[in-house]
């Protein structure tokens, strides 16, 4: 069973959907607020993993006793974990709080889970049973135990697609594909890509993002004329086939770097491009770019010149281009 470690996700404000549950109890009895963010992300590729987060706050006057959160999802989800260590199980999504005391909020806790393999929105909540009272003791003996449930946050599960990925990077997943890498070429095994779909003149682009932390990643290939791939007008003249569009950790800075691998298919390629003369472009919105054109300089395993490339372009077989380089944060890529 895996268990999450390191990192909190951050979260969008435009997600964050607060559910305050609510619990008719007598004047004397516990009060908890809990509230859930939207599922990060909100769709999410069939297989891949989902995030939850959850806050928990004694919201009453008095001290609470056994304060336990359960997450309920889906039977077809399998839970993989949670944060923080020591508070919740590897082997079941629940989480023991211990004692809160009144007005405390405990920190943060993100449940995390494998999505099925079919599609469709599935709903998720959270259970939370305390204990009040001063016969409330360590030997489970509740004098008063009031339980809180909350209203429904979903998950869009989408079947897989050429052209776009989404789930949340954890320690043994933290790859996503559009498919059509040439694995070997990056030192990894030649069926790193199981169930992907090749490149070929319908599906004429393929990205591959790695991300080292926890966070909830997107990837999409923009054809060309989407809006978020035009370039700025000092290369636009130059620019050419799909972008590489990828969403990771909200956009904030990825300690680590985020590593980026790019195959453009022959059938998208100007005519007269080859691997040396392909230049990469990271857009970074309102007219601004920075060009990916120097080797990754590497310390502990990090570059530490972001920008840059650590596999230089090249020609594959099938005339088809690809390249390897590192970014600091997410937006879109593109070749000029």
């Amino acid at each position: 069973m895996f268990s999450a470690r390191a990192f909190r996700i951050p979260t969008h404000a435009a997600l964050v959907v607060i559910l305050l549950l609510t619990v008719t109890l007598p004047v004397s009895a516990s009060s908890v607020t809990t509230v859930v963010t939207a599922s990060s992300p909100l769709l999410v590729t069939a297989g891949l993993p989902v995030a939850y987060p959850v806050s928990v706050t004694n919201s009453g006057n008095s001290t609470l006793n056994h304060v336990t959160i359960t997450g309920i999802a889906d039977s077809a989800f399998e839970y993989v974990g949670a944060l923080p260590d020591g508070v919740c199980s590897d082997a079941e999504p629940v989480c023991d709080l211990g004692q809160l005391a009144s007005g405390v909020e405990v920190p943060e806790i993100v449940m995390y889970f494998t999505v099925p393999q079919t599609p469709g929105l599935y709903d998720f909540k959270v259970r939370t049973t305390v204990s009040e009272g001063d016969r409330d003791n360590s030997d489970g003996n509740a004098a008063n135990q009031d339980m809180f449930v909350s209203n429904i946050v979903s998950t869009d599960v989408r079947a897989p697609n050429p052209n776009f990925v989404s789930g949340h990077s954890l320690a043994g997943v933290r790859t996503f594909t559009t498919g059509g890498i040439d694995c070997a070429r990056l030192g990894l095994p030649s069926n790193c890509e199981p169930g992907t779909a090749p490149l070929d003149k319908v599906n004429q682009h393929g990205t591959r993002v790695n991300v080292p932390i926890n966070a909830a990643v997107t990837i999409a290939d923009l054809p060309p004329g989407h809006p978020e791939a035009d370039c700025p007008a000092e290369i636009a003249a130059t620019c050419f086939g799909w972008g590489s569009s990828f969403s990771v950790a909200d956009g904030a800075t990825v300690p680590g770097g985020i590593q980026v691998t790019m195959r453009w298919d022959a059938s998208e390629l100007p005519k007269g491009m080859t691997a040396k003369k392909l230049r990469i472009a990271h857009l970074l919105g309102s007219g601004d770019y920075d060009p990916v054109k120097v080797a990754c300089l590497f310390a502990g395993g990090v570059p530490t010149n972001m920008p840059c490339i650590s596999v230089k372009p090249f020609t594959l077989r099938d005339k088809d281009i690809q390249a390897t380089f590192y970014l600091a944060s997410n937006r879109v890529s593109r070749g000029y």
